[in-house]
This record gives structure tokens, C-alpha cells and sequence, in this order.
């Protein structure tokens, strides 16, 4: 009677077996059977088993849950950065279309307003400082962060006098 022709499993199996019995020991493709027990009773997985599995999964997933809380701290932080960018961009649009001569009545740095769901993070500043008496002004906006986490963000911008007053009538 001829045997039966082996499938490639079994042919990898009666090769692959040996080997890891050999180098890791505890671990079988095939338990033995020393109670002779049917074979769907052996079907499942031992303590050691599940315990190591759980270990390997602990091992993973602990350092990625942590790496996934700083990265939302991180985006919370860059979104504070990218609203304070907007509300300073807001505030540099609304007074560089002022007339000069109101905003080189500034003389003081003066606080902006601030929606209220950020004031308690953020707080805003303008200060006019002139360059050229009655030519040029430069306005600078800045943005602290309460948090303490951050240095300040600043828009700086220089405003010329369209009609300046130059001594001549006009």
C-alpha cells in the first residue's frame, strides 16, 4: 500500500517542527497526546500561551496609547498657535485700514480684544512706535501665550502716511 502523499503544510510542518522544539522549548506545532484524549480536545491555548501573548500586546500598545496622548497635547498646543496667528492677522488687517492719523495717536501699548473662550490662554498687545515723524509708522502686534508653554507670536507691519503734510498748501 502506498502512503498517502504528504500536502506542503505537512511536508513544512515534519521539518519546521524539530527545529522549534529544539531552539524554544515548551512550544509545539503538535502537543503531545499522553492522556489519549480525542484530537478536538487538544484544540485551544495553554496559561503560558495567552499569558505571552498579553505581555507582547501590553509590550505594543502601552508606549503607542502614551505616544498618542503627547501627539494630542501637541495639536492642542498648534492649534492655540494657529488661532493666536489668525486673531494677530485679524488685528494688523484692522488697523493698518485706519487713517494714519488716528493710529499715530497711539502712544501707549494698548490691549486687544480677545474672544472669550481664549482669554484665559491669550493675550494680545499693539504698540505704534513712530519711524519717520509724520511719514512712517510700524505697528506691532503681539500675542503671549498664558499657558507658559510658548514665547510670544508677533506681526509687525509698517504703515506710510499717504498725505503726508509736507509745509506746502495743497
Amino acid at each position: 500500500m502506498n502512503p498517502k502523499p504528504k500536502t506542503r503544510i505537512e511536508c513544512l510542518m515534519s521539518v519546521v517542527d524539530p527545529i522549534i522544539v529544539k531552539f524554544v522549548p515548551g512550544i509545539f506545532f503538535h502537543r503531545p497526546n499522553p492522556r489519549n484524549l480525542p484530537a478536538n480536545a487538544l484544540c485551544g491555548f495553554t496559561l503560558i500561551e495567552i499569558l505571552m501573548v498579553l505581555l507582547m500586546i501590553g509590550v505594543v500598545l502601552v508606549p503607542m496609547f502614551t505616544k498618542f496622548m503627547s501627539s494630542l497635547s501637541s495639536i492642542e498646543d498648534l492649534n492655540l498657535y494657529q488661532m493666536a496667528a489668525a486673531l494677530n492677522t485679524t488685528h494688523m488687517e484692522t488697523y493698518r485700514n485706519q487713517p494714519y492719523r488716528q493710529i499715530s495717536m497711539i502712544t501707549s501699548e494698548l490691549e486687544l480684544a480677545i474672544p472669550d473662550d481664549l482669554k484665559k490662554k491669550l493675550s494680545s498687545k499693539i504698540q505704534v512706535k513712530e519711524i519717520l515723524p509724520g511719514r512712517l509708522l510700524k505697528i506691532v502686534i503681539t500675542t503671549t501665550f498664558k499657558t507658559g508653554r510658548k514665547t510670544a507670536l508677533s506681526l509687525a507691519t509698517l504703515l506710510a502716511n499717504q498725505k503726508p503734510m509736507t509745509g506746502f498748501p495743497q
